[in-house]
């Protein structure tokens, strides 16, 4: 299983935009044909959310523990994994799995 989201397009109404573009829409429009540029903390944070959706298919998407845990040591050998951002990882996945169940109940 390979998660790759250096090629995605970046979301034109994002979350950490949206003081931007709630206080002037505008500058959507404005924006396009901008080329975005990477930082390590975005590299970073992408590695973050790649490692969360690897947990979430293993929660939710029918990943096996073995195809898990095949996964799993490869995001190891990442320059951003440590084992405080795998901590910051589950964490987030466990506030997740709560929503959900709250929700469902």
């Amino acid at each position: 299983m390979k998660l790759d989201h250096t090629n995605r397009a970046h979301a034109k109404l994002s979350a950490s935009g949206a003081k931007q573009w709630l206080n002037c829409p505008p500058s959507i429009k404005a924006s396009e044909g901008i080329v975005d540029r990477t930082s390590i903390f975005a590299e970073e944070g992408t590695f973050a959310h790649e490692l969360s959706e690897l947990y979430f298919s293993r929660k939710y998407g029918g990943l096996t523990e073995i195809e898990f845990n095949k996964a799993f040591s490869n995001y190891k050998h990442n320059e951003y994994y440590s084992e405080e951002l795998r901590e910051y990882v589950e964490q987030y996945v466990d506030m997740v799995e709560e929503r959900v169940n709250e929700a469902k109940a």
